[in-house]
């Protein structure tokens, strides 16, 4: 195969792969370094036995290899165990038998089995098979279908081997052997490539197995693959007890981050500032609200305070048997304890994240630690960077930057390599901080205007592919840019939230800081979710006294694009990915155009969608609740699929859209106040929103078919300012009447839009309308106390996306087929020139 979940599989020969990955500078002595005669003649021996009963064959060959290596000098490096994985259909000849080898001497009296805790300590996986190249997960040859469903399930029980490692383990990449009666493979495991030897018969020689363990042995701990910038604490260190202190609950510094409570007085300290112990425990950064009739309370960095949330969800990460780690971050190398990880991608490949809450070893205090890894030629700006540069701007709820740097990484010297000029470790700059808007008038410059051509362009986002060729070396090898990034504030999820009306103020708070973030400093934040949204509570004073309150707080600004004062990207912050992580929150025109710059009107869109996803699962309505994890999976998380590969979002969400109203199954969609009656300031809000975004697809309809004409301005006076009066009226978030309706498919014959409708549509353009209309509902009385309810999801509830494919005589999305067109230009225009 040379994909698997589009990841490149790279073959290549063994001699090959021995000198790019698996360097030595002594000579293999087969005669010191090889397998005893006994163990070759038995090895030997089980290869060539005509047993049918692959299980049994598996077995039996991977005791007398590992024994062969525990017996072999390589044991007084590393000792072998071995546990074998029963496959999901229960089939025994499909059973997965896996070793591993682990550093240190041999201690243990026979082969052992390792468990998953184990794995933590892992250096090498040896995977056993039988039946030859036609049950090879990396042959390509076509078997039968039972024999192909063989090799998915040997090669997800590998990957799954694969993903626990890297799970348990701080690692760049990972070897592992793959043995199938008498012949072996050599795999490198990255996040972005996976490196396959073609086959060797080692019967044959049998000096390739032991010569491969044996240069693997005499390799660096960074050559194998770990990261050199994480070490492991062990439980006999202080580092190991002083995160045992800290997570002890302290009565007298532990302090509640309910909203509204208001807080004890802070503990008399002496002068000097302790810097050990629970004493020294941190508090959480606050962010007063903007506007907020309080004054900020004045907090030293040696406020022992600690938010007991914070101090629990530590507790919980240093579950018996996790490993714990000191990871070193930023060019300064300042250190953090971290143990199991608050999120993470459990996914090998790819993108992929992990959250901690961690110790600040210089200060002791709780800091959030995000660990990142993404393409290296995906482009675009570094979150700490953007992050940085709001520094000091009250007015945005952003995260505050304690530390951040990329990772330096292990990159296998070559040829390539030396003449290209590489060094041993690969690192990405990280983008100086940006002058705001309102700053560059004060001093005569001008922020995101047009440059030289080599250095900013304005224009469409950089496709996949179109980046300049990365150095020999990077592309020998795959690469990522690994970056972490600790931040003081430590925040909740939104779905915290304590009432319908917080819900919106908090998603308000973070559109809030959207727009300042786009008006003064020209930056979009590109990933708008329900998980980049969090709940940061902060203390105020009010009334003499230090009260808690909580805000909304935009995170993750890793796909921010930098924008000129016109709205177009930036050539030298474009990304080359299209989509954002969180497909089920983008907009619908993102879905049909991900090529396009994204624009104001993308971030909004996907605002409203986290406001109506988050209603969904704890606010009050008048759904099923059986029902509602299919809408949930059908408006967010299915998407259309059209016979030339366009992708579009889901019927129910484009007609939602068109027609302003959610309705599923023959039931319109409510919220409920605290007497359960339909009749809900929610409704309202999401009426008018929805209206709005109504509004911008119709012109885009109309403008992708009609050729953009003007409208019918004579409409005007029935879609006039008594819109918005009549949304307010009916609470029950039915569309007004006269509202244009149209079922997404665009087979009908489309009205031009009035000049109502373009109004609403430009208000999506800028910030201003939709700061202006959340201002409006924030301050409406009309607000339930108690419509908060535990999550409507139904048990067991897994988000999984679904993507459905449309027949052939179904028409495309108006863009799309706008798109195509554009393209059809663009090659006609290339033909034409090249005739000249």
């Amino acid at each position: 195969m040379d994909t698997y979940d589009n990841v490149p599989f790279t073959f290549t020969d063994i001699r090959d792969f021995e000198q790019a990955f698996l360097p030595s500078s002594t000579a293999y002595d087969d005669a010191t370094h090889g397998f005893p005669a006994d163990s070759i003649k038995d090895i030997r021996t089980e290869c060539l036995n005509g047993r049918s009963n692959r299980w049994v064959k598996k077995e039996e060959i991977s005791d007398v290899v590992l024994t062969a290596i525990e017996t072999s000098k390589l044991a007084e490096v590393y000792y072998p165990a071995y546990r074998s994985i029963q496959s999901n259909n229960k089939i025994q000849a499909n059973q997965v038998v896996i070793g591993m080898l682990f550093p240190g001497t041999g201690c243990h009296a026979g082969l052992s089995h390792y468990s998953r805790t184990h794995q933590s300590r892992a250096r090498l996986a040896i995977q056993f098979d039988s039946g030859g190249l036609r049950y090879d997960p990396y042959a390509d040859a076509q078997p039968s279908p039972t024999i192909d469903r063989s090799r998915e399930e040997t090669l997800q029980q590998m990957l799954k081997t694969v993903e626990s490692v890297f799970r348990n383990q701080h690692r760049h990449f990972f070897f592992s052997v793959y043995i199938n009666d008498d012949y072996l493979r050599v795999i490198r495991w990255d996040r972005f490539r996976v490196v396959v030897t073609q086959p060797v018969k080692y019967i044959d020689d049998f000096e390739t197995l032991p010569r491969l363990l044996w240069r693997f042995a005499r390799l660096t701990d960074e050559q194998q693959g770990l990261d050199a910038s994480v070490t492991r604490v062990e439980p006999s260190s202080e580092d190991y007890r002083l995160m045992d202190r800290l997570a002890q609950f302290d009565p007298a510094l532990d302090i509640s981050d309910d909203e509204g409570v208001f807080l004890p007085q802070l503990p008399a300290r002496s002068g000097t500032v302790q810097t050990a112990g629970p004493s020294t425990s941190p508090q959480p950064g606050p962010s007063v609200p903007s506007g907020a009739p309080c004054s900020r309370t004045s907090q030293s960095d040696d406020d022992p305070r600690v938010f007991k949330r914070v101090r629990d969800e530590f507790r919980k990460s240093l579950p018996e048997g996790w490993p714990r780690y000191r990871m070193k971050v930023g060019p300064e190398g300042r250190e953090f304890l971290v143990g199991a990880p608050q999120s993470q991608n459990p996914r090998l490949f790819r993108r992929g994240y992990r959250c901690y809450i961690a110790v600040d070893c210089t200060t002791r205090k709780f800091v959030w630690l995000k660990d990142a890894w993404r393409p290296r030629n995906e482009g675009g700006n570094f979150e700490g960077a953007i992050l940085q540069s709001f520094a000091g701007d009250s007015k945005l709820k952003v995260p505050t930057v304690v530390c951040h740097g990329l990772v330096a990484q292990y990159c296998a010297p070559t040829e390539k390599q030396s003449s290209c000029g590489c060094g041993a470790t690969q690192a990405l700059g990280v983008p100086e901080k940006r002058m705001t808007r309102s700053m560059a008038r004060e001093s005569g410059k001008i922020i995101g205007v047009k440059r030289a051509r080599d250095q900013d362009e304005e224009g469409a986002e950089r496709e996949p592919g179109e980046e300049e060729e990365p150095c020999s070396a990077v592309a020998s090898q795959p690469t990522s840019a690994h970056y972490r990034l600790a931040l003081k504030e430590i925040g909740m999820d939104i779905s915290n939230f304590t009432s319908g009306w917080q819900l919106v103020k908090i998603v308000f708070d973070c559109i809030r800081t959207h727009a300042r973030a786009y008006k003064e400093y020209g930056i979009l934040h590109g990933d708008i979710s329900d998980g980049n949204i969090l709940i940061c509570p902060s203390i105020i004073q009010k009334d003499g006294r230090e009260v808690v309150v909580w805000n909304g707080m935009l995170i993750d600004w890793e796909l921010a694009r930098f924008v000129s004062q016109d709205g177009r990207p930036l050539k030298r912050h474009r990304l080359t990915v299209g989509l954002p992580l969180s497909w089920e929150f983008s907009s619908i025109q993102r879905h049909r155009d991900s090529r396009r710059p994204l624009t104001v009107e993308d971030d909004i869109e996907a605002f409203v969608y986290v406001l109506l996803h988050t209603a969904m699962q704890h606010v009050r309505h008048t759904l099923a609740p059986r029902a509602v994890g299919r809408f949930v999976h059908e408006f967010f998380e299915t998407y259309r699929r059209f016979p030339n590969n366009v992708l579009d979002c889901s019927e129910l969400k484009v007609k939602s859209v068109m027609d302003a109203r959610l309705t599923f199954e023959g039931t319109d969609i409510l919220f409920c106040d605290d007497g359960r009656a339909p009749v809900h300031p929610l409704n309202g809000l999401l009426f008018e929103l929805f209206r709005r975004i109504q509004a911008r697809y119709t012109v885009i309809e109309w403008e992708a078919q009609a050729g953009g004409g003007d409208g019918d301005e004579s409409d005007d006076e029935r879609d006039d300012e008594d819109q918005s009066a009549c949304a307010r009226q009916r609470a029950d978030g039915r569309p007004a009447r006269g509202t244009v309706k149209q079922d997404g498919q665009a087979t009908q014959s489309l009205k031009p839009p009035t000049a109502r409708q373009r109004d609403l549509a430009r208000g999506l353009q800028s910030h201003l309308a939709i700061v202006k209309l959340f201002s409006k509902w924030v301050l409406d009385k009309g607000w339930p106390l108690h419509d908060k309810v535990s999550s409507q999801f139904p048990a067991g509830f897994q988000h999984t996306r679904r993507i459905v494919d449309v027949l052939d005589d179904a028409p495309v999305p108006a863009k799309s087929r706008a798109r195509g067109r554009r393209n059809a230009s663009r090659k006609r225009a290339k033909i034409a020139g090249g005739n000249h």
